[in-house]
């Protein structure tokens, strides 16, 4: 019994390890669709202050983004704590630990650099 539950926990644990991998990758892609969707329906670059996000572009997109900033900050921390299980049990996926290294990183830089000033003019 206890044996069939620590086996369910580990499996638990290692399918919600990698499906929160792709967490960070699922937003930034959403960000970068909501933003061509905005330049095809203005014609030219979303400026600040001037192009209201909420009223052009997909509005599904638009909460996605809203949903996902939200998502990815506690999304973040859940996988943490599967990370430090997952290492404890010896079962990290590798390819899972790439795919959300490489998906944070390019959030971060999205976020604190803000290149186009996407995060700004959302926001806004």
């Amino acid at each position: 019994m206890i044996n069939e539950i620590a086996m369910n926990f580990k499996d638990f644990n290692s399918h919600l390890f990698k499906i929160i991998s792709f967490i960070p990758i699922i937003w930034i892609s959403s960000l970068y669709l909501f933003v061509i969707t905005c330049i095809i329906e203005l014609g030219h670059f979303p400026t600040p202050s001037i192009n209201d996000p909420k009223e052009i572009g997909l509005s599904f997109l638009y909460t996605l983004i809203g949903i996902g900033m939200f998502a990815l900050i506690f999304g973040s921390i859940l996988w943490l704590i599967n990370l430090s299980i997952a290492i404890y049990l010896k079962r990290v996926s590798k390819k899972h630990l790439i795919i959300f290294s490489i998906g944070i990183v390019i959030c971060l830089i999205q976020i604190f650099y803000d290149p186009g000033q996407l995060i700004y003019w959302y926001m806004d």
